[in-house]
């Protein structure tokens, strides 16, 4: 189950949106959410839902609107089990794994990000800020709703600058550029902000622009608070002013560890067997076993979403790098890769590698049209090595052809309904704000 803050106040399971109710159900519950695994008494309840202006029926209204989320938990099954409402003594209380929860775990990998290194944190904030879907707790109205609302909107605006600042310290300015712009319009006084943006305009050789920018959110300033800009951002004024070298930017690391993954799906529902069983397929951490195996499936029907959603979920087993090969076998527009699937012919690091169970090729050419392929064969990576790779299956073909170990023997099954119409979501790349 997942219940989600970060957007409209919903919950799913199974693939299919619970149903909270109307927008007051949807408060008491985002209430209760907040207060995640604590005593809530009645009053306060009562207050945050109605403010200064509750009904004399206010506390039976919240007993019908706790009655209707309990039963609404009920008809989530297994995969509500850990999610209960309790009645405690002078309130509620909800417990609730944080990871169920999408602002804790918001809030997790921010925390997580804290003690990182520039490459890891870029990685753990972009996957924070990409579980945002529009405005927080949209639908609920109320006096507390607006404030919770615009404390949660500042959690993700100091995220995504400290997204920012990592991704300018890692040497992406042209990159982050873009969004830059469009953060600092929606945010003319945020001299934090500014600052990020007057540093990527100057390393992608737009000084003059810089410069523009500066004065224009001097001029602000001015008129709207009646101060002059911070002396950080002053600074950094004259820096670009006199084209200092130390505003330039910094050498990028090469560290060889590649991270390849495409994003992955927001929002990925369903298929909770075939997770399972790909879980299943890894070894022990200290084994081992090269695991090769394959996903079949018709065309469409989710295979490449299903292989990089659990890729995301076992990147940490594989911290020497992943590695995505895309083998064109249905491209119109390029050949497909050609001989066995598996990776192109280059040296994998063996035993005396520097760190234990390296897993991805080190060096060597990424694949190109008309390229033969190896077969990876057991035994000729270091332990740790995984394959997974995906094939379509036809009618009346008989499955996909393993590779190792199959996680579709006869083809991935047609999702459910809502589950394939959830698809469009899923394949979709969220931006970072």
């Amino acid at each position: 189950m997942e219940i989600r803050l970060l957007g409209p106040v919903q919950a799913w399971a199974d693939g299919s949106e619970v149903g909270l109710g109307h927008p007051r159900q949807r408060c008491v519950l985002a209430v209760l959410l907040m207060e995640a695994n604590r005593l809530v008494p009645m009053e306060t309840l009562i207050d945050r839902v109605w403010g200064d202006d509750p009904p004399a029926s206010a506390r039976n209204v919240v007993y019908g609107y706790i009655g209707r989320l309990r039963a609404a938990l009920r008809d989530c099954g297994p995969a509500a089990s850990d999610v209960r409402l309790n009645r405690v003594s002078g309130g509620y209380e909800l417990r609730v794994p944080d990871e169920r929860v999408d602002l804790y775990r918001f809030r997790d990998l921010i925390a997580r990000a804290r003690a990182a290194d520039d490459d890891r944190a870029a990685e753990l904030l972009e996957r924070a800020l990409e579980l945002w879907r529009g405005e927080p707790l949209s639908a609920v109205t109320g006096t507390w709703a607006e404030a919770t609302r615009a404390g949660l909107v500042r959690e993700r605006l100091d995220a995504s600058l400290r997204y920012h600042e990592t991704q300018l310290r890692r040497a992406r300015h042209e990159e982050v550029l873009p969004r830059l712009r469009e953060l600092a319009a929606a945010h003319p006084l945020d001299e934090r902000l500014a600052g990020l943006l007057l540093t990527a305009l100057y390393r992608c050789g737009l000084a003059a622009e810089a410069l523009l920018h500066h004065d224009g959110i001097r001029k602000r300033l001015a008129e709207d608070l009646g101060v002059d800009p911070s002396p950080e951002l002053q600074s950094l004024h004259h820096l670009i002013l006199t084209n200092d070298p130390t505003l330039a930017a910094p050498t990028p690391k090469r560290s060889g560890v590649p991270a390849e993954l495409p994003h992955d799906a927001a929002g990925f529902a369903g298929r909770t067997d075939e997770l399972a069983r790909l879980h299943a397929l890894l070894p022990p951490e200290q084994g081992n076993t090269v695991v090769i195996s394959a996903i079949g499936g018709a065309a469409g029907i989710g295979k490449t979403a299903l292989a990089v959603h659990w890729a995301h979920q076992v990147r940490s087993r594989f911290p020497d790098g992943q590695l995505y090969v895309n083998l064109h076998g249905f491209d119109h527009d390029r050949p497909p890769l050609t001989g066995g699937v598996g990776r192109p012919r280059c040296d994998l690091p063996g035993p005396g590698s520097a760190g234990r169970g390296r897993r991805t090729p080190r060096n060597g050419p990424r694949p190109e049209p008309g390229d033969r392929l190896e077969r990876p064969q057991p035994g000729a990576a270091e332990p740790g090595l995984g394959v997974l790779g995906t094939r379509e299956t036809h009618r009346g073909s008989q499955g996909p052809r393993p590779l190792g170990r199959p996680v579709a023997q006869g083809g991935l099954p047609q999702r459910p309904r809502h589950d394939a119409g959830r698809r469009r979501e899923d394949e979709h790349r969220a931006r970072p704000p």
